[in-house]
């Protein structure tokens, strides 16, 4: 009861000096979480809670706490979903995804989140200034992992595991185009050592109509 009664008689810092001592620890996003409860609990409709908020994702990037970013983003898109801000908290959380996506894994979910994000800032800011990064980025992870799909699906098809090798030839297509016409080769190349002719003249044909200039073509009489 002790307790209690002093902890309910214990003066609340104003919403500025919680803000300021938010603005100093900034770089160790755990005591920042903890001035920042503070913060929501004792002033949830002050403006410097809401900064303090979007401090609290900053820190979070900063600090490499990612998944905690992406979730502290979400939560200020949600209680602020018309904050001049928000543009850059979509960024924010866009540049989140992008540094969980790791070379050396697939990262198909964290990919889709950021292609995601990304559809959903240029509809509400299409004049984005940070657009352009962004598509930059997404435009890269598609190569990577359409160029990892492909080397996969030829590592397989030479081990004449070719039902495994068209999954991922598939799977280069759908990242991107700029491995599209080995992928339709490999496609087609598959299809052939599996005898089915209909689904490999298809490709076949694919290839030369959409890349009638293509070097793959001259390797059609090697198959």
């Amino acid at each position: 009861m002790v307790f209690y009664a002093k902890f309910s008689s214990a003066k609340v810092l104003p919403a500025e000096t919680l803000y300021g001592k938010v603005v100093k620890k900034f770089e160790h996003y755990q005591e920042t979480e903890s001035l920042v409860e503070k913060l929501s609990n004792a002033y949830p409709f002050s403006d410097y809670t809401k900064r303090a908020r979007l401090l609290l994702i900053l820190s979070h990037v900063v600090t490499q706490e990612y998944s905690e970013a992406v979730f502290d983003a979400e939560t200020y898109l949600s209680l602020y979903p018309h904050s001049k801000d928000n543009e850059f908290v979509y960024y924010l959380m866009s540049m989140s995804y992008f540094k969980q996506i790791k070379d050396h894994t697939r990262n198909t979910h964290h990919i889709q989140n950021m292609i995601e994000t990304v559809k959903t800032m240029k509809t509400q800011y299409p004049q984005s200034v940070f657009l352009p990064e962004l598509h930059l980025r997404i435009e890269h992870i598609l190569q990577v992992e359409s160029k990892k799909a492909l080397e996969i699906g030829k590592y397989y098809a030479r081990r004449s595991n070719h039902i495994a090798a068209i999954n991922r030839y598939y799977e280069a297509l759908q990242y991107n185009n700029k491995y599209k016409e080995e992928s339709l080769f490999r496609l087609m190349e598959s299809y052939d050592r599996l005898s089915l002719s209909e689904e490999s003249d298809f490709y076949k044909n694919k290839i030369i109509s959409e890349f009638p200039e293509s070097n793959w073509l001259n390797y059609l009489g090697t198959i």
